[in-house]
């Protein structure tokens, strides 16, 4: 759902879409989603955290971005062929968005994230290796389809993470660091350096204070706790020698897959994180204990 919501946001134009809460909302009215959790455990309400997240994202980066959309989000279909032009297998995928950077004039892709963590992203990596194949398969498909010169090419994935999380309502200090509230010694001490009298409930002490003119909210100490930041845009840069790996290494995993369709080499197990996606998990739990 968020990611319909900012693809409705990103619209091809400079100029932005619907503001995705309200989409999100919508969405979510017509097909209601289960509740969620965030990294400590805590059950979200669906609807509110998503409404939170697509505020604080535009909140945060605005609705003037200097970027043009070129292509929003949409499936492609890539065929891949051998040296010779041999057929080894299409490759499936979905970009987020393709966009101009209006101050730099060079292009790029959005990659929305949502998840529980934010996660470190390097060309070496899970993400840093589906940022590069979807460069390189939306530039092909966007030169199909006449959206993109033989002459541009993308170098860079912007992935933009956002955090299942309601935000920190806590005040905060003039360097973003979230504050507890206010001791009742702490008021005492400043009504006293005010000239006022020390004696009351903390809320008395409070009203006192602000009567004056003063932020109570800005009295608090640091807290030892700070919240993960909920949104984070990083770059991933990268050549055309990492475009061309990902392709010898594509064509590698397409030779293997059809050495083992032809009983050339073994079918193996490889347990890792796609294990969750599997409709097979519980039979292979049993076949790995000896079943």
């Amino acid at each position: 759902l968020a990611h319909e919501a900012l693809a409705a946001f990103y619209k091809p134009g400079r100029k932005r879409g619907p503001h995705p809460a309200e989409t999100f909302g919508k969405l979510w009215d017509n097909s209601p989603i289960s509740d969620q959790y965030d990294d400590d455990g805590e059950r979200l309400e669906s609807r509110d955290l998503g409404i939170a997240m697509m505020q604080g994202s535009v909140a945060l980066y605005g609705t003037q971005e200097p970027i043009e959309t070129i292509a929003p989000e949409m499936p492609s279909q890539t065929d891949i062929h051998d040296d010779n032009g041999k057929y080894l297998c299409t490759f499936v995928g979905s970009f987020d968005a393709v966009f101009r950077d209006l101050d730099t004039g060079h292009l790029g892709m959005l990659e929305h994230k949502t998840g529980k963590r934010i996660e470190q992203v390097t060309v070496n990596s899970k993400y840093g290796e589906q940022g590069i194949s979807y460069a390189w398969a939306s530039m092909v498909w966007l030169r199909h389809h006449g959206l993109l010169q033989e002459r541009e090419v993308l170098r860079q994935v912007r992935f933009n993470w956002l955090r299942k999380g309601m935000p920190d309502t806590r005040p905060e200090n003039e360097n973003g660091l979230k504050l507890n509230l206010p001791s009742k010694e702490i008021l005492q001490a400043n009504c006293e350096l005010q000239g006022l009298n020390s004696k009351g409930t903390k809320e008395v002490l409070i009203q006192r204070l602000e009567d004056e003119g003063i932020d109570t909210d800005q009295l608090g100490e640091v807290s030892a706790k700070q919240p993960a930041p909920l949104y984070v845009r990083q770059d991933l840069v990268f050549g055309e020698m990492e475009l061309v790996n990902w392709l010898k290494r594509i064509r590698a995993e397409a030779w293997e897959m059809r050495q083992v369709r032809l009983g050339r080499i073994p079918v193996y197990k490889n347990p890792g994180e796609s294990c969750k996606f599997c409709a097979f998990t519980d039979v292979c739990e049993i076949h790995e204990m000896g079943g």
